[in-house]
């Protein structure tokens, strides 16, 4: 997503010039929250739930097959 072609403004994103410059300039800290809000992906969590479900099926597994091998 680019969010200046979508119509967002660079100054929300940090974005500033000073009188009689060319050069552009950015204030980290509203970028780095910018930056945050709209571009980092949540973290994934993790399924212990399906996980422990995984493992009681392998032990049930391996427990039917030493049975029948018996």
């Amino acid at each position: 997503m680019d969010w200046i072609t979508k119509g967002g403004c660079p100054s929300e994103m940090g974005k500033f010039t000073l009188k009689g410059s060319s050069r552009s300039y950015w204030l980290i800290k509203k970028f780095m929250s910018w930056l945050v809000k709209h571009q980092v992906n949540e973290p994934k969590t993790f399924n212990y739930e399906k996980r422990d479900q995984q493992i009681a099926i392998g032990v049930i597994n391996t427990l039917k097959k030493r049975h029948n091998e018996e």
